[in-house]
């Protein structure tokens, strides 16, 4: 719930001194990283055992 509060206003702040791009520029990476975990994930879960 804390998140929900204080989640706009750092992200307000990140993007008005970092700019915009930056905060795009930067989410390709982690969410390339998070869509590689989450498959190697789902395939071993997905084998039988």
């Amino acid at each position: 719930m804390a998140t929900t509060a204080v989640g706009p206003p750092i992200g307000g702040l990140l993007a008005g001194a970092a700019g915009w791009r930056w905060a795009v520029l930067i989410n390709i990476p982690v969410t390339a990283i998070a869509m590689a975990m989450a498959m190697a994930a789902r395939g071993s879960a997905a084998r039988p055992p």
